[in-house]
């Protein structure tokens, strides 16, 4: 099981769990503090581990929670027996008095550490012999999910988490600052972003089904990279804003959208594969995060509009530049913390 995913099996009044819990999140186990779990603080901490997932773990059916029958820790397959882990696998049922239809479940055993913010789950059942599967992320700020609701709740879900990841998503907005910074009119505006949009759209559907398939550390050194691209074209242009459109500025935005496009997989791929609503869920998570580039892009013209109606013209002109020289020092600084991290 790997870090930050759980697994979910619906058989008929059961439902089985295996959970990976970060080690970050779990109190009075870590006896020497040094963020990982040996052996034998597992085995000394191993009741203390039970009780705190049965209290944060909860499973329910129609308002009702379900009964917890067993609960079993284990640390994962490390290949040795003596290594420290930051994360355990817990193995968990709960029963219900009659088949659960749509299980709820809702936990806060998240960790402190980066990354450990979530928990994608995949949850499996079957409904008239039929084999169904959903995957959902449960986060520190939606902690919950009810389970085989239909296609269009999880279109809903995924428009939601969309909007968020992008929003939330430090390196592709920069990357969307450079490249509408120096553009003038709404044709330019329109160009350059659905060359960005058609580019990400294409990536993240053929790596989120698998079709491709490149590690996730070179792609998010590749975006930082693309920010430092665009920010330095931006300077080295002649003029601050472009009043016509560049064909071969679009060209470097659709090839360094295809590479986001990988990045926005990331989030995605997870649950794409296997999924019985891969259309649902592919297309809410592109829907939300188009959604999430129009709110950035629409709060980005109304600052312009502002500034320039408040007779700031002269600080509008030098705006472009200003932003293009902000986008250049964060994406250079990301881009050597991430090559660091890879050293």
């Amino acid at each position: 099981m790997p870090k930050q995913n759980a697994t979910m099996n619906v058989v008929d009044e059961a439902i089985f769990f295996v959970v990976s819990v970060p080690a970050s999140t779990l109190k009075n186990v870590d006896a020497d503090g040094n963020g990982l779990l040996s052996i034998a603080e597992v085995q000394a901490g191993n009741l203390s581990i039970r009780r705190q997932f049965d209290a944060r773990f909860h499973v329910s059916s129609n308002g009702k929670r379900g009964e917890k029958v067993l609960t079993w820790v284990m640390p994962p397959q490390t290949g040795a027996e003596t290594a420290d882990t930051d994360y355990l696998v817990v193995l968990h049922r709960t029963n219900f008095a009659k088949p659960p239809k749509n299980p709820r479940v809702e936990t806060d055993l998240f960790g402190t550490k980066v990354g450990e913010a979530r928990l994608v789950m995949t949850a499996t059942h079957k409904v008239d012999g039929v084999k169904a599967s959903e995957t959902s992320i449960l986060e520190t700020d939606n902690p919950a999910h009810t389970f085989f609701r239909g296609a269009w709740a999880i279109f809903a879900d995924f428009v939601h988490i969309g909007i968020g990841h992008i929003l939330g998503g430090a390196d592709h907005l920069l990357f969307l600052l450079t490249i509408v910074v120096v553009a003038a009119g709404w044709r330019y505006w329109l160009c350059i972003v659905t060359s960005f949009t058609i580019a990400h759209s294409f990536t993240l559907v053929i790596s989120a089904l698998n079709v491709v398939s490149i590690s996730s550390s070179v792609v998010e050194i590749g975006i930082a990279a693309s920010i430092v691209l665009m920010a330095m074209l931006n300077l080295l242009s002649s003029s601050a804003i472009s009043t016509k459109i560049e064909w071969k500025r679009i060209v470097i935005v659709f090839a360094c959208g295809l590479l986001h496009g990988l990045g926005f997989a990331g989030a995605v791929n997870v649950f794409a594969t296997g999924s019985g609503n891969q259309i649902a869920t592919l297309l809410g998570f592109n829907v939300g995060i188009e959604l999430g580039q129009l709110l950035f892009l629409g709060a980005l013209l109304f600052v312009s509009t502002l500034v320039t109606r408040l007779g700031r013209a002269r600080f509008a002109q030098q705006l472009p530049r200003f932003a293009s020289w902000c986008a250049l020092i964060l994406g250079a600084i990301l881009l050597l913390v991430r090559v660091a991290a890879e050293l």
